[in-house]
C-alpha cells in the first residue's frame, strides 16, 4: 500500500511541473543567498562567499534534478522532455518532415490496406454461428484430388447415416423469374436443403427458415429474400412474410428475410428455395452431379473424424451403387474454401508490400544518416556536456518513432479510403470484400508498423550519430567534415538493399503482366468483336411438360423449343444484326454439364466407369456463326436439324484427338447417357419402380456430323476438354436456361432494346439478364489476375521510384561531401569527364551489386507465384532481361544528375570555402 502511494504521489508530481519548478528555484534561491550571507561575515568576498555557499549546497542544477527524480517519474518526464524536442525539431524542418511523413503515409497506408485484406481474408472468423465448426465437404477424385460434385441421393444418404455432423446441407444455384405487378426480373437464387441457415447458425432476420417438411415436392414453394431485393422490390415492407409472390410462373409464398450484412461462398444470391424433386426427377439420381455440402460439426468431434465417418458411407455406396469410383470425400474449413483461390496471390501481395515498406525505412535511415552528419556538433555539444550515449539514442528514436507515428495516424487514413473502395469489388475477384474494414485488429497491427517502422529506420542512424568522436566532431564543425568510411558503406548497403528489394518487385510484376497478356490474348477459339450475350432463363414449370418430362420424352420440352425459336428467328430480323443463336454455357463460364459417352464403333463396357467423361452444350440457331467457331469438318446444325429429324452431334478437335486418335469421327454413332446393360442392376430396377425410367428405355443414338474448333469454356487458363454439341430441339434434356449470342454489325449494345423486345413479344413476362458483349466477358473473367497484376505492379513501381530517390540522395550527399576532394582533383588538371567518371563509379557499384544480388533473390521469390502465372516461367529470361535494363536505366538516371552537378564544382570556390 505503501508503494502504491509513493508511485500516486510521484504521478501527481507530473502536473503543474512548472509551478513546482519556480517553488523549488524560489526555496533554492533563498537557501543560497542565506549561505552567502553567512560566509560574508565570515569574511570572505562576495565571489568566494558564493562559491563555498554553491559546494555547500552540492550544485544548484543537481539538486533540482535530484528533487524532480524524487517528485515525479523520471523516465515519463524524459520521454515528454524528449517528444517535445522532437516535436521542435520537426517544425524547424518542415520540407524534411513532409518528405518523411509522406514516405511513411504511403508505405504504412499500404501495409494497413493490405493486413485488412489478409485480417478479413484469412484471419477473422466468418460471420456464422461458431464458424470453427462450419466444413466445406465435397467430392473429390483419388487420382489428383479435383473436386467434383455429389449427386442427390448420396448427399441424403450421407445426411441420414453420418455420425459426426449435427448438421449436413446441400446447396446449388439457379436463377428464377420472379413476376408480378412489377416488370420480370431474374433473381439469382440459392437451392438449399431445409437445415441450411440451422448448419450455419445464421436465422432469418424476419420470419423463419426452412423446415424438413418443406423439401417434399408439393410443399416446397416457400421462399426467404434476401434483405437486398425486399428493400429494392418490396420497400423493405415487414407484412411481406406470408405475402405470395410470382416465382417461375408459380405461386410461393414468403417466409423470411434474411439479415443484411448475410452473404454465403461469394455467391450474389438474392433469394432462397428448399431443394425438393418431383417424383421421377431425373436430376434425383446418379445420373447428375451438381450440390455441394457443408457440415456442422458435433462438439469434440475433429474434421479427420468427419473425413474418415462419410468416406466409410462413400465406399459403402461405391460397392453397392457400383458409382463414384475413383473418389474420396474431402473435408476441409469452410473458411478454406471460401478463400483457397485468392489465398496465395493476398499473401504474395502481403509479402510485396512489405518490401515497398522496408525500401522506404532505407530511405528515410539515409535521410537521418544525413541530418546526423548535420547534427555531428550539436551532438558533440551535448556528450561534453555530460550527456550520456545512451541517453542520446533513446533521444534519437524518440524522433524517429514518433515521425512514424504521425506517418502511421496518416497512413491509417488513406488505408480508411482505400478499404472503401475495396468494398466495391466483386466476389469473384476477392471474396468477402464487403467484410473487410478497419477494425481493432487492424489498429493494433498499424500501431505496431509504426513503431517498429520507427525502429527500423532510427537505430542504424542513431547508432551512428552517437558513435562518432566528441573531440573531432568539435573541432572540425559540421561545414565539409567527412563523414567517415563506416557512415558511407551504411549509406551504400542501404541503397544495395533498396535495389535488391526493387528488382525483386519488378520480376514479380513484369511476370504478372506477361502472363495476363499471355491470358487475353491466347486463342480461346471464339471472337469477341461485335457479340452480344444475354441469358435467358424459362421457368419449366411452363414451359416442361412434367408429365411426359418422367417418361423421358421429347415432347416434354416442346415449348421451350419453340420459345428460343421463335426468339432467335425475330432476333434475326433485327436490323444490324448478322447471325443469332444460342447455349445453355457460354465459353469462360466453367465446365457445367459433364457427361459419359458411349461410343458405339467399339465395344460396350462392364459398367459407367469405362465410360468416357465429356462436356455437354446444347445449341439453338447459328450459334457457331455468331461466336466464330470453325467448323473444322463437315457441316454445322441447321434449322433443318429438328426433333423429327436423324439426331446429330458435332464433337470438338479435343474429343477427337484423345478418344478417336485423330481419325475421321464423320458418320460415327455416339450416345451421352448410358444404356441400361451396364447400369447396376440394382439401380435400373429401383429407377424402373419409382418410374423415373420406362421399362422399355434406350438412350438416343446421335451421328456425328462435324468436328469444331476447340473453345476455352472452362476459363481463359484452362484447356479444352472434350466436349459434344447437340441441338436443342433434340436433346435439351429439359434444359430452359440458355445464353442468347447475337453477333452485330457495328455496336452490339445498340440492338439490345429491339431484342428485349422481341423477347417480350414471345412472352411478357419473361425477362432478360446478364447482358454483356463477350469482350467485356472475357475481360470480366480475367479481373482477377488483372487485380493482381495491377497492385503488385504499383508497388514495384513505387518501390522502383523510392530506390530512384534513394540513389538521388545518397550520390547527391557523397558529391557535396566530396566537394573539396573534387576541386583540389580538378586543380591537379583532371578533366569534367574524370570527374564523371569518379563519381558515376561509386553509383554503378552499389547498383550492380543490389542487381546482382536482386536477381538471385528474384529467382528464388518468384517461386510462390508459379500458381498465379499462366503460360510464363518463373524465371522468365525476357522479363529478368527487361526488369535489368528498366532498373538499370532508371538507377543511371539517378546517378547522372548528381554526378552531372560534379563536374560543374569551381576548384577555387570549393577551396576557399574550406
Amino acid at each position: 500500500m505503501k508503494r502504491v502511494r509513493v508511485w500516486l504521489r510521484r504521478l501527481a508530481g507530473l502536473v503543474h511541473g512548472k509551478r513546482r519548478d519556480r517553488e523549488l528555484a524560489d526555496e533554492l534561491d533563498a537557501h543560497l543567498q542565506m549561505h552567502i550571507d553567512d560566509n560574508l561575515r565570515s569574511g570572505m568576498t562576495l565571489d568566494q562567499a558564493r562559491r563555498h555557499a554553491l559546494l555547500k549546497l552540492g550544485g544548484i542544477e543537481q539538486t533540482k534534478e535530484q528533487y524532480r527524480d524524487r517528485r515525479g517519474v523520471p523516465w515519463l518526464d524524459t520521454a515528454f522532455k524528449d517528444v517535445r524536442f522532437a516535436l521542435r525539431l520537426m517544425a524547424r524542418s518542415p520540407g524534411f518532415t513532409t518528405v518523411v511523413l509522406m514516405t511513411l503515409a504511403i508505405g504504412i497506408g499500404a501495409n494497413t490496406v493490405m493486413f485488412s485484406v489478409v485480417n478479413t481474408l484469412l484471419l477473422r472468423p466468418l460471420p456464422y454461428g461458431e464458424p470453427a465448426r462450419l466444413l466445406f465437404i465435397q467430392m473429390v477424385a483419388t487420382r489428383d484430388r479435383s473436386p467434383q460434385m455429389t449427386a442427390p441421393p448420396d448427399f441424403y444418404t450421407y445426411r441420414t447415416q453420418n455420425r459426426t455432423l449435427d448438421h449436413l446441407d446441400a446447396f446449388y444455384t439457379r436463377p428464377f423469374n420472379l413476376t408480378g405487378a412489377q416488370d420480370p426480373e431474374r433473381v439469382p437464387t440459392l437451392i438449399v436443403s431445409s437445415g441450411f441457415f440451422s448448419a450455419l447458425g445464421t436465422p432469418p432476420l424476419l420470419g423463419r427458415g426452412f423446415v424438413p417438411d418443406e423439401e417434399r415436392w408439393g410443399s416446397h414453394r416457400v421462399a426467404v429474400l434476401s434483405d437486398g431485393l425486399w428493400k429494392r422490390r418490396f420497400g423493405a415492407d415487414p407484412a411481406v412474410i406470408g405475402q405470395r409472390i410470382t416465382i417461375n410462373g408459380e405461386p410461393y409464398v414468403v417466409i423470411g428475410v434474411m439479415p443484411p450484412a448475410f452473404s454465403f461462398f461469394s455467391i450474389d444470391a438474392q433469394m432462397f428455395v428448399p431443394m425438393a424433386f418431383a417424383p421421377g426427377d431425373n436430376l434425383n439420381t446418379h445420373s447428375n452431379y451438381f450440390l455441394r455440402m457443408i457440415g456442422r460439426l458435433k462438439p469434440g468431434v475433429t474434421r479427420e473424424q468427419t473425413a474418415a465417418d462419410l468416406n466409410r458411407l462413400s465406399e459403402t455406396i461405391i460397392a453397392e451403387q457400383n458409382v463414384n469410383k475413383g473418389t474420396a470425400i474431402d473435408a476441409m474449413p469452410l473458411r478454406d474454401a471460401l478463400v483457397k483461390d485468392v489465398r496465395q496471390a493476398v499473401l504474395v501481395l502481403l509479402g510485396a508490400v512489405g518490401c515497398v515498406l522496408l525500401i522506404s525505412c532505407a530511405n528515410l535511415a539515409n535521410l537521418l544518416l544525413a541530418r546526423g552528419a548535420v547534427r555531428r556538433r550539436e551532438i558533440a555539444v551535448r556528450l561534453a556536456m555530460g550527456a550520456t550515449r545512451a541517453r542520446l539514442m533513446r533521444q534519437f528514436l524518440t524522433e524517429s518513432v514518433l515521425l512514424a507515428a504521425v506517418g502511421g495516424a496518416a497512413g491509417l487514413s488513406l488505408a480508411y479510403v482505400s478499404v472503401g473502395a475495396l468494398n466495391g469489388l466483386s466476389q469473384r475477384v476477392l471474396p468477402r470484400a464487403e467484410d473487410i474494414h478497419v477494425d481493432p485488429a487492424v489498429l493494433a497491427f498499424t500501431f505496431g508498423v509504426a513503431t517498429l517502422t520507427g525502429i527500423l529506420f532510427g537505430l542504424a542512424p542513431a547508432v551512428q550519430s552517437v558513435s562518432s568522436e566528441m573531440t573531432d566532431d568539435l573541432k572540425d564543425g559540421t561545414r565539409t567534415a567527412s563523414d567517415g568510411r563506416a557512415r558511407h558503406r551504411l549509406r551504400a548497403v542501404l541503397v544495395v538493399a533498396e535495389v535488391a528489394l526493387s528488382l525483386v518487385l519488378l520480376a514479380g510484376a513484369g511476370l504478372m503482366v506477361k502472363s495476363v497478356y499471355r491470358l487475353l490474348h491466347i486463342d480461346a477459339g471464339f471472337q469477341t468483336d461485335s457479340v452480344l450475350t444475354m441469358q435467358i432463363n424459362l421457368p419449366p414449370e411452363k414451359y416442361v411438360d412434367r408429365d411426359l418430362d418422367r417418361q423421358l420424352s421429347p415432347l416434354a420440352y416442346e415449348r421451350s423449343v419453340r420459345f428460343f425459336t421463335d426468339v432467335i428467328d425475330r432476333a434475326r430480323s433485327v436490323a444490324g444484326v448478322r447471325a443469332a443463336g444460342a447455349i445453355n454455357g457460354l465459353p469462360l463460364m466453367g465446365e457445367i454439364w459433364g457427361k459419359n459417352v458411349v461410343f458405339y464403333d467399339r465395344p460396350l463396357p462392364a459398367d459407367m466407369n469405362g465410360l468416357s467423361p465429356v462436356q455437354y452444350r446444347v445449341v439453338a440457331g447459328d450459334y457457331f456463326r455468331a461466336l466464330g467457331i470453325r467448323i473444322r469438318s463437315g457441316r454445322a446444325f441447321t434449322d433443318r436439324d429438328t426433333r423429327q429429324a436423324p439426331k446429330v452431334v458435332i464433337v470438338n478437335r479435343e474429343l477427337v484427338r484423345r478418344y478417336w486418335n485423330d481419325q475421321d469421327p464423320i458418320g460415327k454413332i455416339v450416345s451421352v447417357n448410358p444404356p441400361l446393360e451396364i447400369l447396376p442392376k440394382s439401380v435400373v430396377e429401383e429407377a424402373i419402380r419409382a418410374a423415373r425410367i420406362p421399362p422399355d428405355y434406350k438412350p438416343d443414338r446421335f451421328t456425328v456430323i462435324g468436328v469444331a474448333d476447340d473453345v476455352r469454356y472452362g476459363g481463359l487458363s484452362r484447356s479444352a476438354l472434350p466436349l459434344v454439341y447437340a441441338p436443342y430441339a433434340q436433346a435439351s434434356e429439359g434444359t430452359t436456361n440458355m445464353f442468347l449470342t447475337v453477333l452485330t454489325d457495328g455496336e452490339p449494345l445498340a440492338v439490345v432494346g429491339a431484342i428485349r423486345e422481341q423477347v417480350r413479344q414471345v412472352d411478357r413476362d419473361q425477362p432478360v439478364a446478364s447482358i454483356q458483349t463477350m469482350g467485356a466477358r472475357v475481360s470480366a473473367s480475367v479481373s482477377q489476375p488483372r487485380v493482381q497484376m495491377n497492385v503488385l505492379g504499383a508497388f514495384a513501381a513505387l518501390a522502383i521510384l523510392l530506390a530512384a530517390i534513394g540513389i538521388y540522395g545518397v550520390m547527391s550527399y557523397a558529391v557535396t561531401q566530396r566537394t573539396r576532394e573534387i576541386g583540389i582533383r580538378m586543380a591537379l588538371g583532371a578533366g569534367r569527364r574524370d570527374v564523371l567518371n569518379l563519381v558515376l563509379r561509386q553509383g554503378f557499384t552499389m547498383i550492380t551489386l543490389g542487381v546482382a544480388l536482386g536477381l538471385v533473390g528474384a529467382m528464388v521469390m518468384t517461386r510462390v507465384l508459379r500458381t498465379l502465372l499462366f503460360g510464363v516461367s518463373t524465371t522468365d529470361p525476357g522479363v529478368f532481361a527487361a526488369i535489368v535494363v528498366l532498373l538499370s536505366a532508371t538507377a543511371w538516371i539517378a546517378t547522372y544528375v548528381p554526378a552531372r552537378r560534379a563536374t560543374r564544382v569551381d576548384p577555387l570556390v570549393a577551396l576557399r570555402d574550406e
